[in-house]
């Protein structure tokens, strides 16, 4: 039996990747999917156009991959949010906000990183 997609009531056709590729075209988190329709695969990828995190992300240290990792995480929840009742909305809500929240101050993090110790990018584990 093919499962229902996660947003709408359709059979789900393709499994979506929740955080996606890297730049060189592997799966983040391979394991990481939910099952949605075409259509509402398709309006994930509109999702990550509008926020500017698309397919292939070029994050080139594990920080890097990590913003890019909960940004898409916190669309898909957001997302998710308006596909569930209360008190699930209200909570998956909440979850988002904070994941995209974490996500910016990474992001913040990161910049202050590349102004005040430009070599951090080359250290080995980052």
């Amino acid at each position: 039996m093919i499962p229902p997609c996660l947003y709408c009531p359709e059979a789900s056709e393709d499994r979506h990747h929740l955080t996606s590729r890297d730049a060189r075209g592997r799966y983040l988190d391979p394991d990481l999917t939910a099952p949605l329709c075409h259509s509402c695969h398709e309006l994930v990828g509109d999702d990550w156009h509008t926020i500017e995190v698309q397919d292939e992300s070029t994050a080139d240290t594990f920080l890097a991959s990590l913003e890019v990792r909960l940004t898409r995480t916190a669309s898909f929840v957001g997302r998710l949010a308006d596909a569930v009742p209360e008190p699930l909305h209200t909570f998956l809500s909440w979850l988002a906000c904070h994941l995209a929240t974490w996500a910016g101050q990474l992001g913040d993090s990161i910049r202050a990183l590349d102004r005040g110790a430009p070599g951090w990018r080359a250290l080995p584990g980052v």
